[in-house]
This record gives C-alpha cells, sequence and structure tokens, in this order.
C-alpha cells in the first residue's frame, strides 16, 4: 500500500513538472487591458520592474477600474462595481487567466508571447 502511494506521488509531482515546463517562462507573460473591445495597454510582466497603478474609467459614466502592476504579475484592485468580480480574481500570473468586469464592459487577459505546445488543438496532414 505505501509503495502505491509512493508512486502515485511521484506521478503527480512529475505531471505537475511537466505542465510547469510547458507553460511560458515568466518573460513570455502579457497582460492586456480592454474595455468595450478597445485594447487600452498592454504590459510585459517580466519588464516592469516598479509598481504601476493605472486607473481607467468608462467614457459613458462614472464607471472606473484600478489596476496594479508588479513585476511578474497584474491585478484589479480596485473598481466600482456591484458584484466585485474582478477584484476577488486576485493576482493574475500565468498565460490564460483573466478578470472581468461585465458591468464596466473591462478585461485584463494574460497571454503567451509565444505559442506553447499546450496551445495546440490538432494536427492536419
Amino acid at each position: 500500500m505505501a509503495v502505491l502511494c509512493v508512486i502515485a506521488l511521484v506521478a503527480l509531482v512529475s505531471s505537475f513538472v511537466s505542465f510547469r515546463a510547458q507553460t511560458a517562462s515568466d518573460s513570455d507573460v502579457i497582460a492586456y487591458i480592454e474595455q468595450s473591445g478597445i485594447l487600452l495597454d498592454a504590459f510585459h510582466l517580466a519588464q516592469v520592474r516598479e509598481p504601476i497603478s493605472r486607473t481607467y474609467t468608462h467614457p459613458q459614466g462614472n464607471h472606473y477600474n484600478i489596476v496594479l502592476v508588479e513585476p511578474g504579475r497584474i491585478r484589479v484592485l480596485e473598481a466600482n462595481c456591484p458584484e466585485q468580480v474582478d477584484v476577488r480574481c486576485g493576482w493574475l500570473t500565468l498565460p490564460g487567466q483573466s478578470a472581468i468586469c461585465l458591468p464596466h464592459r473591462f478585461v485584463v487577459r494574460l497571454t503567451s508571447g509565444k505559442p506553447l505546445d499546450s496551445d495546440l488543438d490538432a494536427v492536419i496532414r
């Protein structure tokens, strides 16, 4: 029984290491900030040296989202939307993660600067 537990643990750790190796390195993560489908900003997270705080206001109304960017990570720090879903997402660090504020039509999404093996859907010959 102990041998099976050890084998399962080794398999779990090796699959995690393999998955982490397939994800983009920290230098390849780009954060895109969009509102109503319009690109407002883009940050290469590995190139950020000092914390950056930006306030984005919706052109029609008094809606705002405050974004904090630090080396290797980004988050929506504050917003005046009722549900606070984007704020509760916390820090985003990996490609594929996003924080979305539907009332303000505001999106923070992370992508990789280069395609990953895991991005491949199919091979056609």
